[in-house]
């Protein structure tokens, strides 16, 4: 018999019950967004594609604060690992869509 619950509005409940902290919401959310410096671009449209990305992770904000979750905010660059173990966040929500100006280096 299949125990797997659809995710949908009714049934998100459910799903919070069944995670592994037990239906508890994380304590510290790190947001990862794209360190966007122009160096890193070969064109403009390159590098416009990607500016932004800080106000862009700025906007989950006001959800987590609503939840009462602290949040900090990292660049995803060389210094990232070293700074999510400094952090010590519950969840890391990933928003880098390119490393150094390489497409295939961010999150798919």
């Amino acid at each position: 018999m299949n125990n797997t619950i659809v995710n949908l509005p009714h049934t998100r409940p459910l799903i919070a019950k069944k995670n592994i902290n037990g239906g508890k919401l994380p304590k510290k959310v790190a947001i990862i967004y794209t360190d966007e410096r122009r160096e890193d671009f070969g064109t403009d449209e390159e590098y416009q594609t990607v500016s932004g990305s800080k106000e862009e992770a700025y906007g989950f904000q006001p959800y987590f604060e609503k939840l009462k979750i602290k949040t900090v905010y990292l660049k995803g660059n060389a210094s990232l690992a070293n700074n999510l173990r400094h952090e010590k966040p519950d969840m890391a929500l990933n928003l880098v869509t390119t490393v150094k100006g390489y497409d295939y280096l961010g999150a798919t």
